[in-house]
């Protein structure tokens, strides 16, 4: 009776030892990746770009850039420069004075691209000096399971220009071309549905200003209508006026120098 009381006794615990969740030691997944692998940003702007999926990996990930090759052979200096940024030292609340703002505010060196720490974020800053090129990206990742490589985890395209968006232009697409280092300017021409030349005096910018790219008329010339601007030229929904039919363009000028626009109404 003894024994098999005894064996009853052993079996239990057994059991109940077999019960107990063994230590964890943390996954990081094989599939990890980044949503969107391909990025574009514009030279000179700045954005956070790049979605991580973290799968069934064990959380805190921290992400390091382990290297950067550029597809078309330009240097990859400009993407670790330091820019002066301002940074906050504050909580802002968002309704302070220019004068609040300031003291909560400081400036500090940080490189024209770096990794969120714990987001996985490409951050490109702004006032960055990025040749225009494809530049890919090897991320290092690690958890409390380790580390890995990610090759090629994200692919990040700089443009000089860029058209984000437009409406409905009957004739064809909006077109845009760097033509000259200087001066810093805008040509706008345009064609009808006839691959006419609508004169500059029919191309307006004057309505909705507010809402468009920010510069300076110049004039009404034989070549389309001429605008001053400082660089970079950031995104806005800039509304244009053909022989008075409304259109809009999106677009960002990074590269400094000498743009045409077209339109085909």
């Amino acid at each position: 009776m003894k024994r098999i009381l005894y064996t009853f006794i052993t079996l239990c615990t057994i059991g109940i030892w077999g019960c107990e969740e063994p230590e964890t030691q943390g996954t990081l997944s094989v599939d990890i990746k980044y949503k969107d692998k391909k990025q574009t940003i514009v030279t000179s702007l700045g954005d956070e770009l790049g979605e991580f999926l973290s799968s069934k990996s064990s959380l805190p990930i921290k992400f390091e850039i382990e290297s950067v090759t550029a597809e078309n052979g330009s240097s990859t200096d400009a993407l670790f420069e330091l820019i002066e940024v301002p940074v906050y030292t504050q909580a802002i609340t968002g309704n302070e004075s220019a004068e609040a703002l300031a003291l909560k505010t400081k400036i500090a060196s940080l490189p024209a691209v770096s990794v969120g720490e714990y987001t996985g974020k490409l951050i490109v800053r702004e006032g960055n000096n990025i040749a225009a090129d494809k530049y890919h990206f090897n991320i290092k990742v690690t958890n409390v399971s380790g580390s890995a490589i990610l090759d090629d985890a994200l692919i990040l395209e700089v443009k000089d220009f860029d058209i984000i968006g437009f409406s409905d232009f009957q004739s064809g697409v909006p077109v845009i071309e760097r033509i000259a280092d200087s001066p810093n300017q805008i040509l706008f021409t345009a064609y009808d549905e006839n691959s006419v030349v609508i004169p500059a005096d029919s191309i307006d910018f004057v309505a909705e200003r507010a809402k468009g790219f920010k510069g300076i008329f110049v004039d009404d010339t034989a070549e389309g209508e001429l605008w001053e601007v400082d660089f970079p030229v950031r995104p806005a929904d800039t509304y244009v006026y053909l022989n008075e039919d409304q259109r809009y363009i999106n677009f960002a000028l990074g590269k400094p120098g000498s743009y045409k626009v077209t339109f085909y109404k």
